[in-house]
């Protein structure tokens, strides 16, 4: 599905979805294999926002998107409690300006900029799974056995260099 300007589009919510593009940006089935606790691991330290859940307990600074029958293509960080720390039982009507800010029980949200197209930053996850798999090459050594050389520095040095592809880039 092409990604398109505006909010028409589902966002990546699910984390089966999520894993799976994972494990193919990262070769997870090529050596140095990456196994699924691995990489939900580096799923999980990629999350960047969560969809919007009625009667649910969220942390202080927890992102949220709104559910997608009321998604206005913003993001809201939780911002104050007031008595309790549970969203409202139901989903609040999101304000769609800058920094506004919306009541949703006893939590207060304020807006924080567009919503993301996907509930984790696959690009940060991807680049920490090739330099895993670049840490476990580097632990391996070179040898040769039946006329086939394995040079794990090669290999270290190639799972270095995919994780290079997923810097981001700076603009001065």
């Amino acid at each position: 599905m092409p990604i398109v300007l505006g909010f028409d589009y589902p966002v990546i919510a699910d984390e089966g979805l999520a894993l799976q593009i994972l494990m193919s940006l990262v070769d997870a089935s090529v050596a140095p294999l990456l196994d699924e606790p691995e990489l939900t691991n580096l799923l999980a330290a990629a999350r960047r926002a969560s969809i919007w859940e009625a009667s649910q307990s969220y942390k202080f600074g927890a992102i949220v998107q709104p559910t997608a029958n009321n998604r206005n293509g913003h993001r809201f960080r939780l911002v104050k409690f007031s008595g309790g720390i549970t969203s409202g039982s139901t989903e609040p009507s999101w304000p769609d300006s800058r920094d506004a800010e919306v009541v949703d029980g006893s939590l207060t949200w304020r807006e924080e900029g567009t919503d993301y197209d996907s509930l984790w930053d696959l690009t940060a996850a991807a680049r920490a799974g090739w330099l895993l798999k670049a840490g476990k090459a580097a632990t391996c050594v070179d040898f040769e056995q039946d006329g086939i050389k394995f040079s794990a520095s090669q290999v270290a040095k190639h799972c270095k260099a995919q994780a290079d592809q997923y810097l981001s880039a700076t603009v001065a």
